[in-house]
């Protein structure tokens, strides 16, 4: 099933009415990005700079804190019982 001129042509005017002439660039332009984006993935250097994204995103900014012991309805700290 090949697409040709007139279907392609049906397919524009759709996108065009569906979007609209002022968002036809900005929707290209994604659309661009996002193929490059995919490219770079796919290439040695794409990797590498995620790779590094992750690396940045999986460093926490603070050490994580201790969690505070339970406390009961008195308020004060609850210690476990051993009943034998």
């Amino acid at each position: 099933m090949d697409i040709g001129p007139p279907e392609l042509l049906i397919i524009l005017a759709v996108v065009l009415v569906l979007f609209g002439g002022k968002k036809l660039p900005e929707l290209a332009r994604s659309l661009g990005k996002a193929k490059q984006e995919f490219q770079d993935g796919l290439d040695d250097k794409g990797v590498q700079k995620h790779a590094s994204a992750v690396a940045d995103a999986a460093t926490p900014a603070s050490p994580p804190t201790a969690p505070s012991p339970p406390v009961d309805d008195t308020g004060t700290a609850a210690t476990p019982t051993t009943e034998g």
